[in-house]
């Protein structure tokens, strides 16, 4: 997603809300919350999300598009998309109606994002080639389905194209496979053999 975001973001600068355009859609990319510690979050880069309500509000788009994704290592932590519906809780918005007020909306939500060289991938092999040993935390089963960068956005243009009014589309890959395995293809890929230790979660949250 991050370098999606890139793609999408780099070219362009803020603008007036009286020069930007109308447009049938809105498509509001996650990865603006930061996870400190047990349930507490805080904004990294909150201006989608603020920018995508504000261009809603003023009829820009007729439809708004989430995204929204977890972490490997925060399963059982809250994804971006409960946090963002809570956020909007907060700004008054009834838990019954945050539908109601975008009946338009569509939240997908993708599994992890790969390509040649995103974050996910590059960041691991980077840890994997410099550390002796790589922690496992639920002993490295935890399962996930990876989606290419490219079919992640032939999903959102399939959503836009065809009018799709689902409220919720997971986008996963074809393969199921758990963390160690990943990690396991990262080292294949890289040439490097390391110690994979399973670590229990009250040593990882010192």
């Amino acid at each position: 997603s991050n370098k999606l975001v890139k793609y999408i973001e780099v070219p362009y600068h803020p603008v007036k809300l009286s020069e930007v355009p109308e447009s049938d859609y809105i498509v509001v990319l996650s990865g603006m919350v930061q996870h400190i510690k047990d349930d507490v979050y805080e904004w990294s880069d909150p201006d989608r999300f603020f920018a995508g309500i504000k261009l809603l509000n003023a009829n820009k788009g007729r439809k708004i598009i989430y995204t929204g994704g977890f972490l490997p290592w925060e399963l059982k932590k809250k994804t971006e998309g409960e946090l963002l519906k809570n956020k909007s809780l907060e700004f008054g918005i009834d838990e019954n109606n945050i539908f109601k007020n975008f009946p338009l909306a569509t939240v997908l939500r993708p599994s992890v994002v790969y390509s040649s060289d995103d974050n996910f991938t590059t960041n691991f092999m980077t840890l994997l080639n410099r550390l002796p040993f790589f922690p496992l935390y639920y002993g490295g089963s935890s399962k996930f389905a990876p989606i290419h960068c490219s079919d992640l956005t032939d999903v959102i243009f399939n959503v836009i194209s065809n009018n799709v009014n689902s409220k919720i589309i997971e986008c996963v890959g074809p393969e199921i496979i758990s963390f160690k395995e990943i990690l396991e293809k990262l080292l294949n890929l890289i040439g490097k053999k390391r110690l994979l230790i399973p670590m229990p979660l009250p040593v990882a949250q010192i």
